[in-house]
């Protein structure tokens, strides 16, 4: 097999997932045309596919990010020479690439593989292209085995198989997940004049940042620190962050919608689900518990506790806080770790998303996915397959997650050597860029993260919910006093409507 699929681009790079500006395509014999490579036949008997087959893969991956799709696609024609793989980049964002295979559908113009997120997939499944791959999985022959099946995070399964049939209809490629980036100096921080429970007899320690609730960080150490703040016997100079004044906070998050979705998984309160019995997708989230839950997260923002990427507008994101110091937690995408970081406010660790006191720690695990659909014709569903396979054993796996920061698809990325190398920067003493996505790298490769990641079902109207709860998140926010319950139903109730208008009819 060729060596070069293990290339390593510096860790600068890896902050990547931009759509190109016009379709193009590469093919797995080097050429640039969507005909394929050579129609000869390469009889032996280590190739599943046994006669010339050709797959189209539909991508949107970023310029950064095609070298290492295509060095794995040629090193594949090594294993399955009869298998072409033409990698074709569209235009356009996520929904634009969905938008334009669903389009494609009734002249037979789109792939055998497709880059998305569960929502359209869901889509894909409702038009009846979208792929059962248990048959493959499954396959004692070319399939996976026992230890592959337990090699890959969980979640990641559950997401393909959390749709309204039976059946594995996604699997998983670019998946991140949320963490919460501090500002090193809050260790050390001595709070005990104003709270003595907080971390060690009220002296702020790692592993008490490491094991927060959201209760312990809004109740107790969030009035700590503002007290802490507004202690005018310390100078200003020397405390460790200062409050922007136009959108003071000491926590910051990033994604409105993933926070309330988050919070409805952790605290156990239902937010979407589908019926077991019709395949519908059901929108649960406007209920009594989770409008009790927001009444306590109006109120934390009310007092300068938490701001959010809608709370700033839209515009921008809260690690532009954060950048200044002018935020102490800043909660987003491991995606996006490079973001957290400047030189104005350099010396960054990183931790888990708090979780809810009493409950199981998750964490969201989001990114796009890929689905195989139907032609018709069981040699291009192998050869998808077969191709899918190969890029996710652990060596591609490895350097897929290198090359682009993503996390590892397989548990075993983690403990190659090749991977212990990429993270070996978060020794360093210098507090640089590359040191801070080491440490976000290792923290993805936690078992306090590939144990606790969760998804949501995916349904037609599901991307609506999504939408809908981030608006409600934002609203919340927003309030520049304490919501009544008629206020709260209100919002809930318009909010729901909006989402039921997405359900099929």
């Amino acid at each position: 097999m060729k060596k070069n699929l293990l290339f390593v681009l510096p860790l600068l790079s890896v902050l990547t997932l931009a759509s190109c500006s016009e379709t193009s395509s590469v093919t797995s014999n080097g050429g640039s045309n969507q005909l394929g490579g050579s129609s000869t036949t390469e009889v032996n008997d280590d190739y599943i596919i046994q006669e010339p087959v050709t797959i189209d893969f539909w991508t949107n991956i970023g310029q950064a990010n095609r070298p290492t799709i295509n060095n794995i696609i040629e090193d594949f024609k090594e294993v399955e020479p009869n298998i072409t793989v033409n990698h074709i980049i569209k235009d356009g964002d996520y929904n634009a690439l969905k938008d334009v295979t669903i389009q494609g559908f009734p002249a037979n113009n789109y792939p055998d593989i497709i880059y998305c997120y569960p929502d359209h997939v869901a889509e894909y499944l409702n038009y009846g292209y979208a792929v059962n791959l248990d048959p493959y999985i499954n396959n004692s022959e070319y399939g996976w085995t026992e230890e592959d099946l337990a090699d890959i995070p969980a979640a990641y399964l559950d997401e393909g198989r959390n749709y309204s049939a039976s059946g594995t209809y996604s699997l998983p490629l670019s998946k991140s997940t949320e963490a919460m980036y501090y500002n090193r100096r809050v260790i050390g921080l001595n709070l005990s004049k104003y709270n003595t429970a907080i971390g060690n007899n009220g002296i702020v320690t790692q592993e008490y940042i490491e094991n927060l609730t959201w209760e312990e960080l809004f109740d107790v150490l969030c009035p700590a620190i503002m007290e802490y703040l507004n202690d005018e016997e310390i100078p200003s100079a020397s405390k460790i962050f200062s409050l922007d004044p136009e959108n003071p906070a000491i926590v910051g998050y990033d994604s409105d919608d993933n926070l309330f979705i988050t919070l409805a998984k952790q605290y156990d309160i239902p937010y979407t689900s589908i019926d077991p019995n019709t395949g519908r997708g059901s929108i649960d989230f406007n209920n009594d518990e989770m409008k009790a839950l927001m009444k306590k997260w109006n109120s934390y923002a009310l007092n300068d506790y938490l701001i959010t990427k809608g709370g700033l507008g839209g515009s921008e994101y809260v690690n532009t806080l954060f950048n200044t110091n002018n935020i102490l937690f800043s909660i987003g995408s491991t995606g996006g770790v490079g973001y957290q970081y400047a030189s104005t406010n350099p010396e960054i660790m990183v931790a888990p998303v708090p979780y809810a006191k009493g409950h199981d720690r998750y964490v969201i695990s989001q990114g796009p996915s890929v689905a195989i659909l139907s032609h018709q014709d069981s040699n291009r569903e192998l050869a998808s397959w077969l191709f899918y396979k190969f890029l996710s054993n652990t060596d591609n796996a490895t350097a897929w997650s290198i090359n682009t920061g993503y996390m590892g698809l397989r548990k075993s990325v983690y403990e190659t050597d090749l991977y212990q190398e990429y993270v070996s920067e978060a020794d360093s003493s210098a507090w640089t860029k590359e040191k801070l996505m080491a440490q976000s790298a290792i923290f993805c490769g936690t078992d306090v993260v590939t144990d606790s990641l969760f998804v949501s079902p995916a349904f037609v109207g599901s991307s609506g919910a999504r939408t809908e709860v981030g608006g409600l998140m934002t609203q919340i926010i927003l309030a520049d006093h304490l919501l009544t319950d008629d206020e709260m139903n209100k919002l809930f109730s318009e909010a729901e409507n909006q989402a039921l208008l997405g359900l099929p009819q």
